[in-house]
């Protein structure tokens, strides 16, 4: 569940202040499947325990309802997702050790394609928007960062 998403009044909200779910507090992960209209980015050209922005949405306001990152081939490491709405980092979680494809973090949405269910409300942004990640290991190309948007 996202924290501190109060209604302004006709459906406006605001910025998500902090995310609060199973994988929040790190050293969770979990196999899972996507939805099929989420958008899929290439993590890139990663260093060793270095975060690399993946998505950055500089100005602006929208909500993201989902926001996963997950592994691409069964190579052992740990992954971190972190995500900074307005200027304030919402978001921090290292996962435990994965050695699986399709293993991940969630930080917003929710798994539809495994037994553990964590759902959060999407994340909200006014201003701005910023998700980035890191791998254990200097590696290119194998973490998707798997997302929706959505304008406000």
């Amino acid at each position: 569940m996202a924290g501190t998403q109060t209604e302004l009044g006709y459906g406006a909200l605001r910025a998500t202040s902090s995310v609060i779910n199973a994988h929040s507090s790190g050293g969770t992960s979990q196999t899972f499947n996507v939805a099929i209209n989420a958008r899929a980015l290439l993590s890139g050209a990663m260093t060793a325990g270095t975060l690399s922005t993946l998505l950055n949405v500089p100005s602006g306001a929208g909500r993201m309802p989902l926001c996963a990152l997950s592994t691409n081939d069964s190579t052992a490491r740990t992954a971190r997702l972190r995500i900074t709405v307005d200027g304030v980092v919402v978001f921090d979680a290292t996962s435990a050790s994965m050695s699986g494809t399709g293993v991940g973090i969630f930080a917003a949405g929710y798994n539809p394609g495994s037994n553990t269910i964590s759902p959060s409300d999407p994340i909200v942004y006014t201003r701005s928007l910023k998700v980035e990640a890191a791998s254990s290991l200097t590696e290119t190309d194998k973490l998707t960062l798997f997302y929706m948007l959505q304008g406000m």
